[in-house]
């Protein structure tokens, strides 16, 4: 219709037109899992999806560390000194890592996970202190209780990073 000069519009067309924006934006904002499906993100869905983001990150970190400490336990690195340097950086990287799992709560659907992560992080904590000490006294002996205590470490890493949670692509 027009009325001198001004065009009027059913009110009508004005809902179907804010409607299609509003499906428009609906569409283009809404969250994708890896397989571009939508995915409905309630408090409790989002608290478990960054919960796995977290640990898979600090999971990450344990496997690097993991690494290192091989190689220095097997003498791949460099000499005495580079070798200290090294575990003693791996040690303090472990320590952040358990910082952070600790200072991070888990949801209740998790907490099993972020007891053995907080385990795992443990025991690779033990791992470079028996490193260190490798490292400081350079024998057989040490050597072996560094590699049993990578050992120990790398095992309970594997039951974090198989658990199902774990596996459970957001």
């Amino acid at each position: 219709m027009h009325r001198e000069g001004l065009v009027i519009v059913h009110p009508a067309v004005l809902g179907v037109l804010a409607g299609i924006a509003i499906l428009g934006i609906g569409i283009s904002a809404t969250p994708r899992d890896a397989r571009g499906r939508a995915s409905l993100l309630l408090p409790d869905v989002k608290a478990v999806q960054d919960y796995q983001q977290e640990a898979r990150a600090s999971l990450r970190d344990l496997r690097d560390a993991d690494s290192e400490l091989a190689a220095i336990v097997a003498g791949e690195q460099g000499d005495l000194l580079d070798r200290g340097r090294v575990a003693q950086r791996v040690l303090e990287r472990i320590v952040r890592v358990l910082q952070t799992v600790d200072r991070r709560s888990a949801p209740p659907a998790l907490v099993s996970v972020h007891e053995a992560l907080s385990q795992a992080a443990l025991l690779y904590l033990d791992a470079a202190r028996a490193t260190l000490s490798c490292v400081t006294l350079p024998d057989e002996e040490h050597r072996e209780i560094a590699r049993e205590a990578l050992q120990r470490a790398r095992q309970a890493r594997v039951v974090v990073e198989s658990d199902e949670w774990m596996m459970l692509q957001p």
